[in-house]
């Protein structure tokens, strides 16, 4: 039997968080490799895979494993695999066991929990880790540890410092509960599976925590299917910018400066992230750019800036940039940026609708830029 240990971390500077600068690299979505260095991880051989959060472990709350069973569902709504995971609670518990077959009652051993990571002699940019147990190629079960002495919080990725919001529970449980499947890091492309909070971000208005085409890819991989195919889009906030995860922002054309503030009649670039999470190419997909006074981004009642129309192969991600001119007779206030992806409907019948719109952000999920003369 080998263990395998998956530590995800934090870069500290200054006291503030700062994203690692590393090289970009292909291939991610490939497996690690069998415990004898041959083939690749079949991953758990049954396919229904439970979890148990240990609620007595702090400073657990009862957001939390709500928090984490969204993203079990996002794991599970993948298509074209042949996996169910589901997180349910687990009492009586104040500590994880860190061994496999530890005794417990979850199916392979599987335990969730928080705890001292100093006691355990963790790096101190240590945020959470995984300890997978495999069997040769097959996982025979996963402990995965919060750190119990950081900042955490229920709710999603907001964008800003975690020392302001704490860590999100989702994002990090993503990333975790990724190793548990058979995934390793990947350090380069918007993927889940890199190892610096706030790893590869979120997706569509919400910004929910789910596997990005990587990590879609490697599912697939791992637990192969022979559903029928699969379309589905997804926009992000997010860019990989050369191996760093970063949050899309409003640049001036003249300066390439941040902007927290657009003019009427100037031209500004939009930065996103477009992904092919379907088993089929996507061909004709056009992209637009909208200034709206909610959320709600449609192309049928907000303001039209910009857009394109392009290919996407299976398992094509583009960090794009489109050039838009804020229109000289929009009113002034304040307004939502948003990229939308298929925004002529052309492909409805893909599996989630809901993550083809993200909210361009300088700071925080729900940033509204301001329109002046």
């Amino acid at each position: 039997m080998k263990i395998i240990k998956h530590v995800s971390r934090v870069t500290r500077i200054l006291g503030l968080l700062y994203i690692s600068a590393i090289p970009l690299t292909a291939n991610a979505w490939i497996p690690f490799p069998c415990e004898n260095g041959t083939g690749q991880t079949t991953g758990y051989v049954n396919d229904t895979i439970t979890y148990g959060f240990l609620v007595d472990t702090q400073p657990y709350n009862a957001n939390f494993t709500s928090a984490i069973s969204q993203v079990a569902a996002a794991y599970r709504n993948v298509g074209d695999s042949n996996f169910r995971v589901f997180i349910t609670p687990r009492y009586g518990d104040t500590k994880v066991n860190i061994s496999p077959n530890n005794g417990n009652t979850m199916p392979g051993g599987i335990e969730m929990g928080f705890e001292d990571f100093d006691a355990l002699g963790l790096s101190s940019n240590a945020i959470a880790v995984a300890y997978v147990y495999r069997d040769g190629c097959e996982i025979i079960g996963t402990d995965v540890l919060f750190d119990k002495d950081r900042k955490w919080n229920a709710g999603k990725y907001q964008g800003g410092s975690a020392f302001s919001e704490g860590y999100s529970i989702s994002q990090t449980a993503l990333h975790e509960i990724g190793h548990s499947l058979g995934l390793k890091h990947q350090q380069g492309l918007l993927s889940a599976m890199n190892s610096i909070y706030p790893f590869g971000g979120g997706v569509g208005v919400n910004n929910d925590a789910t596997p990005l085409v990587d990590d879609v890819r490697a599912i697939r991989v791992i637990y192969p299917s022979n559903t029928p195919v699969v379309r589905d889009l997804i926009s992000s906030r997010y860019k990989a910018n050369v191996g760093a995860v970063v949050r899309n922002n409003v640049k001036s054309t003249g300066t390439n400066s941040t902007q927290l503030a657009v003019r009427r009649g100037q031209t500004y670039n939009i930065e996103f992230s477009i992904e092919n999470h379907g088993t089929t190419s996507a061909n004709n997909v056009d992209v637009g750019v909208y200034l709206s006074n909610d959320k709600s981004i449609s192309p049928s009642s907000d303001v039209f800036l910009g857009g394109f129309t392009a290919n996407f192969g299976y398992g094509a991600t583009m960090p794009g940039i489109a050039s838009v001119t804020i229109p000289s007779g929009v009113a002034l206030g304040n307004y939502y940026i948003g990229v939308y992806v298929d925004s002529s409907n052309n492909h409805s019948t893909e599996r989630d609708e809901n993550n083809n719109i993200s909210l361009v952000t300088t700071s925080g999920v729900s940033y509204r830029y301001l329109v002046t003369n």
